[in-house]
């Protein structure tokens, strides 16, 4: 039997949706393998076996969130795989309805795997909603139910169309409410989205977003941020994301901005690199620039040019 994490492997997925390229066999299979049920009771040829009752008593499992009768749960050696499963479900295949992939994110490095900032949460790579219950809500329901459970989520580095849609058209709504962040982390900086930026699509995905960002719970480094960059859109071509090509502390960049009458003397005076913008001319009013020590934000303000450090 091929595990279903191994299979996911093997599967260009990205073009479309997991639901059309993985089967409801092979998660139920996947499920009794990670939790360690004998497989016989339910699988005959690896085809399952109609009406065989299923008993969540023999589980030994975590729950990671609860919503009424749903459930986030994982077996008690977490590697990874959620299942969302119905607790009123009385067969495998109605107990048993979807699945997710997630990565946690830690805020320091000997943990694991960290994001910019040390923002802790968890990635979600792939969904998976059973063929039974599609068009119900499920789908935006293991989002938000892993929202409340990691206060912040991560995309995966490249979405399919129907993730992409759930995201901008579901989950960014939640991400605009009043503290709250919805972003994307844009070459190694972590950026906000306005209403502009999420309605368009296009220019979103043109920009190389590397990772669609939601928090119910941001730190104040991504407020601080927001609050800097508030009314200004990435996908306009208000401001542009820079990076030093010499190794720039912020007190050298903030020297140069000094000598500066305008971003475009701060870009070449401090051998600026453009990351991310829609304008090859370097013709920004603000850019942001990722220093060896700080994020600073330089913009011109009248004939003079200014430097914050968020």
């Amino acid at each position: 039997m091929i595990k279903l994490t191994d299979l996911l492997k093997e599967l260009d997925l990205r073009g479309g949706d997991l639901d059309e390229n993985v089967t409801l066999e092979q998660v139920l299979l996947a499920f009794v393998e990670d939790f360690q049920i004998p497989e016989d009771e339910f699988f005959e040829d690896d085809e399952l076996i109609p009406g065989a009752i299923f008993n969540p008593r023999i589980l030994k499992k975590s729950v990671i969130i609860a919503d009424g009768e749903y459930e986030f749960i994982v077996p008690s050696s977490y590697r990874g795989t959620l299942y969302l499963v119905n607790t009123k479900g009385t067969s495998l295949d109605t107990y048993v309805i979807g699945q997710v992939e997630v990565e946690k994110i830690y805020i320091n490095a000997s943990s694991g795997r960290t994001k910019p900032y040390r923002l802790p949460g968890a990635e979600i790579h792939l969904t998976y909603v059973s063929p039974k219950y599609r068009g119900k809500g499920l789908g935006i329901k293991m989002y938000t139910m892993l929202l409340e459970a990691y206060k912040t989520i991560f995309s995966d580095n490249i979405l399919y169309p129907g993730s992409w849609n759930l995201w901008i058209s579901k989950l960014a709504p939640i991400g605009l409410q009043s503290g709250n962040f919805i972003g994307g982390e844009v070459g190694g900086i972590i950026v906000p989205f306005t209403p502009e930026d999420i309605s368009n699509s296009d220019l979103m995905m043109g920009i190389g977003v590397d990772h669609l960002i939601l928090s119910t719970e941001p730190p104040q480094v991504l407020l601080d941020i927001k609050e800097a960059l508030s009314g200004l859109s990435l996908s306009k071509g208000d401001y542009g994301i820079y990076e030093s090509t010499t190794k720039l502390k912020v007190t050298e960049l903030d020297a140069v901005v000094d000598q500066s009458a305008s971003i475009e003397e701060v870009i070449e005076g401090a051998d600026l690199m453009q990351m991310v913008g829609l304008n090859d001319d370097d013709n920004y009013p603000v850019i942001i620039v990722a220093t060896q020590d700080a994020l600073a934000v330089v913009r011109e303000v009248g004939d003079d040019v200014i430097l914050e450090i968020i």
